[in-house]
């Protein structure tokens, strides 16, 4: 009998190499299937979810693919539509995991307030001892309020220094100092 013809050799070392990866791909299939569905939805925070949902339409849409080319079938365009919602899902998915690593590992913002009050002082340089006073009390009572209040739970979103220093000003500006003497409210700056 004669030896094997060397492309026969190779289809078979591929077959082999297919069969091999195609069972370590069911090993981790069947550990990730055998744990139920909700539990996976109640240990896992909805960004890792989806990570992992993504990975399983990955796997699926690559064993679908080796399907159809062991069947002999050229890729159908129901192949290309499920591709292209897997490529679509993987976008959304990846943006969402930039959006959380940002949000985990970006800086909070302080409110310099000394340089506030600088900047304060310059934009309204005409303003009366009484209402410096003011401005510097009300201040401080906002950096006493500040350090008193307790830490937020995790879901408020914390208003930005500009939404604080409109707010700020509108209070004090608006709450007597200034418009008593003519001068226009904190809208108007």
């Amino acid at each position: 009998m004669a030896a094997p013809a060397s492309g026969s050799q190779d289809a078979l070392q591929q077959v082999q190499t297919f069969k091999a990866a195609f069972a370590s791909l069911e090993a981790q299939l069947e550990s990730f299937l055998a744990v139920s569905q909700k539990d996976l939805d109640t240990q896992l925070q909805p960004v890792l979810r989806a990570s992992v949902q993504l990975a399983l339409a990955q796997a699926t849409q690559a064993v679908f693919l080796c399907y159809l080319r062991a069947a002999g079938v050229a890729e159908a365009s129901q192949a290309g539509k499920a591709a292209e919602r897997v490529r679509l899902y993987e976008k959304k998915v990846r943006k969402l995991e930039s959006e959380a690593w940002l949000a985990q590992n970006s800086a909070q913002t302080q409110v310099n307030v000394a340089a506030a009050n600088r900047f304060i002082s310059a934009a309204i340089p005409d303003l009366t001892l009484a209402q410096r006073a003011a401005l510097k009390a009300a201040a401080s009572r906002t950096r006493e309020q500040a350090r008193q209040r307790p830490a937020k739970p995790g879901g408020k979103r914390k208003a930005s220094a500009a939404e604080e220093a409109e707010a700020f000003l509108a209070k004090e500006l608006d709450g007597g100092v200034g418009v008593a003497e003519g001068r226009a409210p904190a809208t108007a700056l």
